[in-house]
């Protein structure tokens, strides 16, 4: 979905509380390190900024996270993370 429909959406009048978010899944395989053996995976993509709204049950557990830079980074969930080996706040490259 592109930026411009995402706006047109925010743009139109929604009743109170109406909170609109893209969401992209993928099927793909990743790997804590290149010694190790990759796993299938569900990579996920969205603006973080909407998710407390859409969906309140998703919790983050972090320290600060910096400003989000559309290009890098990436949050890892929990069961993902175990079965990688990876522990919280790990960088990843």
């Amino acid at each position: 979905m592109s930026e411009q429909v995402l706006d047109h959406i925010a743009a139109i009048s929604a009743p109170s509380g109406t909170v609109a978010a893209p969401y992209l899944y993928i099927a793909g395989r990743a790997a804590a390190s290149s010694n190790s053996q990759p796993k299938n995976v569900i990579i996920a993509g969205t603006r973080l900024g909407e998710m407390s709204s859409l969906a309140p049950f998703w919790k983050i557990d972090t320290m600060e996270l910096p400003e989000p830079d559309p290009n890098k980074g990436c949050l890892v969930g929990k069961s993902v993370a175990q079965q990688l080996g990876l522990r919280s706040a790990v960088r990843l490259n």
